[in-house]
């Protein structure tokens, strides 16, 4: 099998209009997740007030985006955290290594931590690359 050319982006916040119509159906399957704390149009006005970061990885071979993920960056008295807000794509194996490059970007930015948000499957694929699954989130509709 030939290895795939895939490249990490940090979507400029002036380009994010321009891919959102194909971004959107990937970050749409990861929020079908979640429990109603955002949907498309919060994450795309938050991309825009640059409260958020898009990230891409794009396949050359195929020319198309291979994931779409968001960011947002969280401080607290004592940590300084990247959190993965919504990361969405076919075949988490292609794009998982790419998260190193989040990582690095994260600690340029004074992150001292980057946590997920996801689903049991892809806490098992980030154990992979060092990640350790710290608490669950339980939760009950009041």
């Amino acid at each position: 099998m030939i290895a795939e050319e895939t490249e990490l982006i940090g979507v400029p916040y002036s380009s994010i209009d321009d891919i959102w119509g194909e971004v959107k159906p990937m970050l749409a399957k990861g929020i079908a997740h979640g429990d109603g704390e955002l949907d498309l149009d919060d994450i795309h006005r938050l991309l825009i007030e640059r409260s958020m970061q898009l990230w891409v990885v794009y396949n050359s071979d195929e020319d198309q985006i291979a994931m779409a993920g968001v960011t947002e960056i969280v401080s607290y008295p004592k940590s300084k955290i990247c959190r993965a807000v919504v990361l969405g794509g076919d075949g988490v194996d292609r794009w998982l290594s790419h998260i190193a490059g989040i990582e690095e970007w994260a600690k340029s930015k004074g992150c001292d931590k980057l946590e997920a948000y996801g689903r049991r499957g892809l806490a098992k694929k980030m154990e992979q690359i060092g990640y350790n699954n710290k608490y669950v989130v339980i939760r009950k509709d009041l």
